[in-house]
């Protein structure tokens, strides 16, 4: 996808967290944040 395109889909979005990884690659975590549920243990050893 081109550069152009994918930064006109994550304008206006929100970003909750931004990093450097491996190779100075920057990493965004963007969009809404999906729900999920914990798995209830059912036993304990």
């Amino acid at each position: 996808m081109a550069p152009k395109k994918t930064l006109q889909r994550i304008i206006g979005q929100i970003c909750w967290s931004a990093r450097l990884s491996y190779g100075d690659e920057l990493t965004l975590d963007i969009g809404g944040k999906i729900p999920y549920r914990k798995r209830r243990k059912t036993h304990v050893l």
